[in-house]
């Protein structure tokens, strides 16, 4: 086919079948046509029509069904080269007239907070209904221990808080006999502080650390140390350790 009808002279009077052997590049076979070819003068016209193909591309949360704004996508070809390129909305992204063959969907920047998701292979197939690839990502994890610096056991009753690199505070609690939990970090680099020690403890001082592009728990510890208090009864004479005295404290 051409840019034009294809004309055919001195075909006999009778019936015939059209048949597409190869559809163009982006578009899907068409079924046969039967036709006929009837004693007349006139041109007789026979139409075939191609129906592009159709791929819908869904960007999703792991946790969920809904779509996912925010990532840069791009599909590559057999050859390794780029065709399509977007950016992830709250809808299904629609990528009509792909030619029949491999393709790669890859993930180039995730949103914040989620970690790149690998990428996907899929085939685009003769067929006029809609084909649909699905891409999840997973959010970051990030688990913060408070821990006595004596025995690693979670120590509750700190109030800390998460710092991103702008200097904005984007999580602030209480620590448990939990270690705390924080989905979707955006990845990059941040600053744990502790506002409050808990009765008993001193303050700790603040630690850094990076949420990585990864679908794996990151670990942050912040350790606290007990005050210490020594108290000494001394002969008032000479300065030395004197036994015998009974002593307490109070608040």
């Amino acid at each position: 086919s051409t840019d034009k009808p294809h004309a055919i002279n001195g075909l006999k009077v009778g019936t015939y079948k059209l048949e597409e052997v190869l559809a163009p590049d982006g578009y899907t076979t068409a079924e046969s046509i039967e036709f006929s070819i009837t004693d007349t003068l006139e041109v007789q016209k026979v139409e075939m029509k191609d129906a592009p193909t159709s791929v819908e591309i869904s960007k999703k949360s792991i946790t969920g069904d809904d779509e996912l704004p925010g990532a840069t996508l791009e599909i590559i070809n057999s050859d390794d080269k780029t065709v399509e390129t977007w950016v992830s909305s709250d809808k299904p992204h629609l990528i009509t007239g792909l030619p029949i063959g491999d393709y790669k969907l890859m993930e180039t920047i995730a949103p914040d907070g989620y970690t790149t998701a690998e990428e996907i292979e899929f085939s685009v197939e003769d067929t006029a209904e809609i084909q649909k690839v699905e891409m999840k990502d997973a959010p970051t994890k990030v688990k913060i221990s408070k821990v006595d610096i004596t025995d690693g056991k979670e120590l509750p009753g700190a109030t800390l808080e998460v710092i991103n690199s702008d200097g904005k505070t984007v999580e602030t609690w209480v620590s448990s006999d939990k270690p705390h939990l924080i989905e979707k970090l955006p990845v990059g680099d941040y600053k744990l502080r502790e506002t409050t020690a808990p009765d008993g403890y001193t303050t700790a001082e603040e630690i850094r650390f990076s949420v990585k592009d990864t679908t794996k728990v990151q670990k942050v510890k912040m350790k606290d140390a007990p005050t210490k208090v020594e108290i000494s009864k001394v002969d008032i004479t000479d300065g030395k350790e004197l036994p015998g005295a009974t002593l307490e404290i109070k608040n």
